[in-house]
C-alpha cells in the first residue's frame, strides 16, 4: 500500500524473489514523494518514470486511485493477499506554532511542492517567505524562484548551521533567494491592502 520510495523498493525486491506483488496507490501516478515532493530540477520526471517502469515490467500489478482509509480496509485486504506492506509515507509538514494555516496566504511545503509538481497554479502573490532552513525549505524557495517569485528564507539557525545541504543553500543564493538567518517569526498581521506585516526576533 503506497507506491513511493518504500513501496516501490519493496515491490522490486519481492518480485526479484519470485513473489506476486500488487502495488496500491491513492494518487493517479506512482512515485509518491519522488513525484510530488521533489522538484523536477532535482529529479527529472522522465528519469523517475523510467525507473518505475523497470519495476512494473518485472510483473508488478498496479492499482492507482485506490485509497486505503482505515484499519478495516487493511484487514479486508487479508482476504485477497497473504501479506500487506504499509508504505503510506510521511508527507505532513512541520507546522509553525501560532501561524494560522486556515489563511489563504499560508501554505505548507508538502502542499506547495505537490501542487507545483502537478503543474497547478497557486495564488501566492509575487513575494514569498519560506520559514525553515532544511531541504524542503530550499526546494520550496528554489521552486518559487523558478516561478518568478521574490523569495526570502527565514531560519532560526545561523546560515552556517542550516540543516539543508550546503550546496543547496549556495545554489539558492546564486538564484537570488534572500536569507534572514538566526531569526524567529513571532507574529503576522494581515494588513489587507499592503499585504502582510511580519514581526521577527533575533
Amino acid at each position: 500500500i503506497g507506491a513511493g520510495p518504500s513501496g516501490l523498493s519493496a515491490a522490486y525486491q519481492l518480485r526479484r524473489r519470485g513473489y506476486a506483488v500488487t502495488l496500491m496507490e491513492a494518487s493517479d501516478q506512482l512515485g509518491g514523494l519522488m513525484r510530488y515532493g521533489i522538484p523536477s530540477y532535482r529529479l527529472a520526471k522522465e528519469v523517475l518514470d523510467g525507473e518505475i517502469q523497470r519495476i512494473v515490467d518485472l510483473g508488478v500489478e498496479v492499482r492507482t486511485g485506490v485509497e486505503i482509509a482505515d484499519s478495516a480496509a487493511v484487514k479486508a485486504l487479508r482476504d485477497e493477499f497473504d501479506a500487506v506492506y504499509l508504505a503510506v509515507g510521511a508527507n505532513r509538514s512541520k507546522r509553525v506554532p501560532g501561524l494560522d494555516y486556515d489563511q489563504s496566504w499560508v501554505i505548507d511545503s508538502a502542499r506547495f511542492l505537490a501542487a507545483t509538481n502537478r503543474g497547478e497554479t497557486l495564488n501566492i502573490g509575487d513575494s514569498l517567505l519560506v520559514i525553515g532552513g532544511g531541504s524542503a525549505a530550499m526546494d520550496v524557495a528554489r521552486t518559487a524562484r523558478r516561478l518568478g517569485k521574490e523569495v526570502t528564507v527565514l531560519s532560526l539557525e545561523p546560515e552556517a548551521l542550516l540543516p539543508a545541504q550546503r550546496e543547496e543553500v549556495e545554489e539558492a543564493q546564486e538564484e537570488s533567494v534572500r536569507f534572514v538567518d538566526g531569526a524567529m517569526l513571532q507574529s503576522v498581521n494581515d494588513t489587507g491592502v499592503n499585504g502582510l506585516e511580519l514581526h521577527c526576533s533575533k
